[in-house]
């Protein structure tokens, strides 16, 4: 049945010729998969794979390697793109689920004529696999800094990297599980890459590389710098609507995840503008600065903080490290 949906539901299939038509059967339509893009996988996950079939056209469609969820990006009738999770040594087959339907598998006799080469028998139908060992993963094993800011060169050294030149198509990508990312330099060897620290979200986090149609690396911990080294104010009141203006690392790319709060968690900023991970604009909130000469105040990225200190004059007074 060409381009079926598999929704589960049966489909009365009649034969006609000229003597007239015959009763109807009911078939129960049931998605195939007939193909898997690659037959080694990462056991880090985040490997790209193209299924292909038939009967994947429905409104819910997942796809599992083994009991791992392989994360739908797209879907056609006949094809399914998604990125595996973490996987465990062995052998694993690849289905697929549409609208509640499981999918069967082609024999290995016939992987071109759906039809015809359907065999029924679960005991002996060949389903496509993907296998996992020991040593299917590119691993991270050190790094030259245990904390780094943005323009940080980062040398990264392990095992089972793919080689690839400057220029290259295929080049791998480095980021940080917190957020930020770091740009690879030069060439990368089987066991080093060497990248430049470009923008990140302050915190104690993760490090990985990500190697495009093979997967990602484990992740390696690592430290993304939150600090502010600069403070400029302009025309500073008690009521408010004033500009503070702060230079530093590791203020991220999303504003909604920064504030500047007060000791009762209050945000002292109406507006906040962040330019980029390593400047801010904060628009003062009326009282805000007290006659006191100081006001302890708190910069928050996600999940991590550090204490700022503005004094009379506004002059930068930085009261604790970042704490995270």
């Amino acid at each position: 049945i060409a381009n079926a949906p598999a929704l589960g539901s049966s489909v009365n299939v009649a034969v006609s010729n000229v003597h007239g038509t015959g009763a109807a059967t009911a078939v129960t339509v049931t998605p195939i998969v007939a193909s898997v893009s690659a037959t080694m996988g990462s056991a880090h996950g985040g490997q790209v794979l193209w299924i292909r079939g038939a009967g994947f056209n429905g409104t819910s469609v997942t796809a599992m390697v083994g009991s791992v969820a392989c994360t739908v990006a797209a879907s056609g009738h006949d094809w399914v793109k998604c990125t595996t999770g973490a996987m465990v040594t062995g052998t694993h087959a690849v289905s697929v689920t549409v609208d509640g339907v499981a999918s069967a598998c082609l024999s290995v006799a016939d992987p071109v004529a759906f039809g015809d080469a359907y065999n029924a028998d679960a005991a002996t139908r060949d389903c496509p696999t993907v296998s996992v060992n020991s040593t299917s993963a590119a691993t991270i094993t050190a790094v030259s800094a245990v904390a780094v800011a943005e323009g940080a060169v980062l040398t990264i050294t392990g095992t089972g990297f793919l080689p690839s030149a400057e220029g290259d198509a295929d080049r791998p990508s480095v980021s940080f599980a917190a957020g930020g990312v770091c740009n690879v330099n030069g060439n990368v060897t089987e066991t080093q890459l060497v990248c430049t620290v470009a923008w990140t979200a302050g915190a104690t986090t993760t490090v990985s590389v990500h190697f495009p149609g093979w997967g990602v690396t484990n992740g390696f911990a690592i430290t993304t710098t939150l600090e502010v080294t600069s403070t400029e104010t302009h025309s500073v009141s008690h009521q408010g609507g004033a500009k503070i203006t702060l230079v530093g690392s590791g203020f991220g790319n999303t504003a909604s995840a920064v504030s500047i709060v007060d000791a009762s968690v209050a945000s002292r900023c109406s507006s906040l503008e962040l330019v980029s991970s390593t400047q801010l604009v904060c628009t003062v909130v009326a009282g805000t600065f007290t006659q006191a000469a100081q006001a302890d105040l708190q910069l928050r990225v996600g999940s991590s903080s550090l204490d700022i200190g503005l004094v009379g004059g506004f002059t930068p007074r930085l009261v604790a490290s970042a704490t995270y």
